[in-house]
Formats: C-alpha cells, sequence, structure tokens
C-alpha cells in the first residue's frame, strides 16, 4: 500500500515541474482506491498546479478538482482559495475572483496576504482602478501590510493605461514609505514608458534606480536605446517638475501609504474613460459582490464561479 505521505510527495513533484495532467491522474488513482483517502492537502496541490499551469482550461480543471472535493466532503480552505483566485486573476477574470472572495468570506477561511495581493494584482491588470482602492483598504483593516507585491501590480496598472504620472507618484510614496522598491517596480514603468515612446521619462527613472543602486536589466536598457528622445521631451520636462508630481513629497508626505494609493486611484477612476455598456454591467456586478455580500441566482448558486458542464 502507497502511504499517504508517498502520495502527496508524488503530487508536490508535479507541482515543482509544472505537469499539472499528471498530478490529477495520481489524484485519481488515489480516489479510485481510496487507501488512503486523498486529503484536503492533496487537492490543493493538484489545484495550485492547475491554476500555475495557466490557460482557460486549466483554470477550468482547477474549478472541476474544487468541486469533487467538496463533493467528497472536504472543506476549502485559505490556500485553496488563494490558489483559485490567483489563477483567475492571471486571466483577468476579475468578476470570478470576487465571487471566489466572497465565498471564501461566507464559508470562514479568512484571507491572508497572498489573497490580497492576488485581489489586488486582477483589479489593477483589469483597470478597475475603484475595486483596486476598496482592496487596499480592506487589507489594512485586517491587519496586513502594503508591501511591494500588493503596490508593485497597481503602479504597473497605472503606467499601462498612460497614466504615467500617477505611477511615478505611488512609486514615490512607496520610496518614502520604505517599501523595497526593486528592479522589477522599475522594469514595468519602464516598459510602459518605451511602448508610449517616453524616452525622457524613462531617463528620469534611470536616474532614481541609480540614487537607489539598483541595476536596470540590459534588454530594457537596449530597448530604451532604440526608442530615443520625443517630441514631448519639453512638455514631460515640465511635468516632472510640476506641483502634481511635487506634491508627492509635500502634500501627500503627511498621509499614510494607504491613503496615498487610495487617492492616487480615485484620481485613476476620475481618468478613466466610460467603459462601454457590457463592460459596466460585468464591473457592477463584481463591484456588488465585493460589497454587498453573497451574491446568488435563482436556484440559490454562487454566481461568477465557473462550475463543470454535467
Amino acid at each position: 500500500m502507497t502511504s499517504l505521505k508517498v502520495w502527496n510527495k508524488l503530487i508536490f513533484e508535479c507541482q515543482d515541474k509544472r505537469a499539472p495532467c499528471k498530478a490529477v491522474r495520481l489524484l485519481e488513482s488515489m480516489i479510485l482506491q481510496w487507501n488512503p483517502p486523498p486529503t484536503l492537502v492533496s487537492f490543493n496541490a493538484v489545484i495550485d498546479t492547475r491554476t500555475k499551469a495557466g490557460g482557460y482550461m486549466y483554470m477550468q480543471l482547477a474549478f472541476l478538482v474544487f468541486w469533487n472535493m467538496q463533493c467528497l466532503g472536504l472543506q476549502p480552505n485559505v490556500v485553496t482559495f488563494t490558489s483559485l483566485i490567483s489563477g483567475c486573476g492571471k486571466e483577468g477574470q476579475l468578476s470570478t475572483v470576487l465571487s471566489l472572495f466572497d465565498q471564501m468570506q461566507f464559508e470562514g477561511p479568512a484571507p491572508n496576504q497572498l489573497t490580497y495581493n492576488a485581489l489586488i494584482h486582477v483589479s489593477a491588470k483589469v483597470g478597475h482602478f475603484l475595486c483596486a482602492a476598496s482592496i487596499i483598504n480592506s487589507i489594512q483593516s485586517a491587519g496586513y501590510v502594503l508591501e511591494t507585491r500588493t503596490l508593485t501590480p497597481v503602479v504597473h496598472a497605472l503606467a499601462d493605461v498612460g497614466f504615467l504620472d500617477l505611477a511615478l507618484q505611488g512609486l514615490r510614496c512607496m520610496m518614502m514609505s520604505g517599501i523595497d522598491v526593486n528592479v522589477a517596480t522599475f522594469d514595468g514603468i519602464l516598459w510602459s514608458c518605451i511602448r508610449q515612446k517616453r524616452a525622457d521619462i524613462a531617463s528620469h527613472l534611470l536616474q532614481e534606480m541609480r540614487a537607489h543602486q539598483v541595476r536596470p536589466r540590459q534588454g530594457t536598457v537596449n530597448a530604451l536605446g532604440r526608442v530615443g528622445s520625443n517630441a514631448e521631451h519639453h512638455e514631460s520636462a515640465q511635468f516632472l517638475k510640476s506641483a502634481d508630481f511635487i506634491s508627492t513629497d509635500t502634500n501627500m508626505s503627511c498621509m499614510s501609504l494607504a491613503d496615498n494609493f487610495q487617492k492616487i486611484l480615485l484620481v485613476a477612476v476620475q481618468r478613466s474613460p466610460m467603459p462601454h455598456a457590457e463592460e459596466t454591467n460585468d464591473m457592477l456586478t463584481a463591484w456588488e459582490i465585493f460589497t454587498a455580500g453573497t451574491l446568488t441566482n435563482p436556484q440559490g448558486q454562487l454566481t461568477g464561479v465557473m462550475t463543470p458542464a454535467v
């Protein structure tokens, strides 16, 4: 008889090797043999392997494992939910993420730092800055901290949509608050500058990196060299010296990091163009789930979460 420890070790090896199909086959064998039966640890490892593989098909299979786990009487914990939230976040499925978070709160497992980081990542990724601001408030209320992994996706998202001034304000707030601003934090903003042909702002960022002894990635430097100067140089130089940018050092210095980021995100909300009607409905549904408790359909089932076809 294969012991539970050996079964789980084999599944964990699939996690390390990113072999989701093999992990599911091992889990199926455990269920069929039922000697020993799979535990929550076994299911969590398989779900995590599936979500990290990425792609819509693997996410569907992860939810199938999630559904089967509950059918066998095992209740998901914070690890289960966080894996699914992270996986859906990579696919930009905000409404599904918020539905999962709502289900998580309803069933009892308290979110942890990784859960909140995943929530903020997907909100920023899809440009729902109002939701991101609310999550930052929830992180503080729950007693967790704003760290590099929490805020880096936010400044990257602001830069991606063209709000480079807000991204720079967020970056400066992070540095002033002692957050570890690393090469990945700078790199995301630099690539937005490259795509938007703002070599002048990129040059300023490189100076900031040198001042903080952060070495830029060579590929980024090479790409910047190809962008060259652009017609907006003078306008950008004025912007970098403007009251809006300098206010991060003055008006915003007396505010907490969370308050600063909420203020920045609310400015982004005001600037953002109104989405199409269908997108607005999707976002409103997601926002209602996040702020107003469980949202169910007429059959009493949680909406927004993928369930296996019968």
